[in-house]
């Protein structure tokens, strides 16, 4: 599958974004508490009697448990971090491009025209995006509605806002 953006002639790239690190790091560590909960978890079941004595036999059957266990985990964050990379917002002179990465196998790219943009909304719910400088910017066209695109953690999205609404105004004094 080798999907490419075509570009048209005088189309240039103004930004190309990602999301910011913070998300990833936010995400890998969930992963890891979430993976190392049984290994902290089982032993203060053995030393309290909450597991039965027949499951302490057998070590290969707990051996064999935690592998799959860390296995899940590796699974989860190679498609969290493969989510991450592929997740991508081109900005060019003449539209938005938004590729979004729904599942491991499936991916959504949008184009938004930019005489079409209707409204730009930033937003930044908690004290670490305002600290770390990233947040959520939703576009809403003049078309039809599946062709708004939205994005999460994006890195200084104010200065992103500002970028676009000024293509946008240049595009308009061009076609005047």
């Amino acid at each position: 599958m080798s999907e490419r953006i075509h570009f048209q002639l005088d189309e240039k790239i103004i930004l190309k974004l990602r999301k910011h690190w913070f998300m990833l790091l936010r995400d890998t560590l969930g992963s890891f508490i979430v993976g190392l909960l049984p290994f902290l978890v089982i032993p203060l079941l053995i030393a309290f009697g909450f597991v039965p004595q027949a499951l302490l036999l057998y070590p290969a059957v707990a051996v064999f448990l935690a592998t799959l266990w860390l296995l899940v985990i590796w699974m989860a964050l190679a498609a969290l971090w493969t989510n991450y990379y592929l997740d991508l917002w081109i900005v060019t002179n003449k539209r938005i491009i938004s590729i979004d990465q729904t599942d491991l196998f499936s991916r959504k790219v949008t184009s938004l025209s930019l005489d079409k943009i209707q409204e730009i909304s930033v937003t930044t719910d908690n004290v670490l995006e305002t600290f770390f400088t990233f947040g959520t910017i939703q576009i809403e066209t003049a078309g039809p509605t599946d062709l708004d695109t939205r994005m999460e953690g994006i890195p200084d999205p104010e200065k992103v806002r500002s970028v676009i609404l000024e293509q946008t105004a240049s595009k308009i004094s061009n076609n005047q």
